[in-house]
């Protein structure tokens, strides 16, 4: 029995680490190499039942005191929705040096697939 409880809990640690994964979307930074922001992952958030939200999280090597977001959803190749935000009406600005987290909510309807 001591066997099948060990297997149980390193199972348990293993969906621990493994769930942030299956939240996370694919993504790609539209910033050139000369970019100071560089987005680490992006993840949905269940927040709204019939509203998408994400969080953003990333770093900047510069002080940002304003800017634009801009938001393209694809699935496969057909575009779903294109949004533009305003940063400092997102977050707080200015965004100083190192890691930030980014949360958009409620940017389109979310329709299952």
């Amino acid at each position: 029995m001591a066997i099948s409880h060990v297997h149980l809990f390193l199972l348990l640690i293993l969906s621990l680490f493994l769930l942030p994964t299956l939240r996370a979307i694919d993504y790609s930074d539209c910033g050139d190499v000369s970019s100071p922001v560089e987005v680490t992952s992006v993840e949905e958030v269940l927040k709204e039942k019939d509203m998408a939200s994400f969080t953003v999280s990333g770093s900047t090597s510069k002080n940002i005191t304003g800017g634009y977001i801009d938001v393209e959803v694809k699935i496969g190749l057909i575009r779903y929705s294109t949004s533009n935000y305003d940063l400092c009406a997102c977050m707080a600005c200015p965004v100083a040096p190192g890691a930030f987290v980014l949360p958009l909510d409620n940017l389109f309807r979310s329709y299952p697939i």
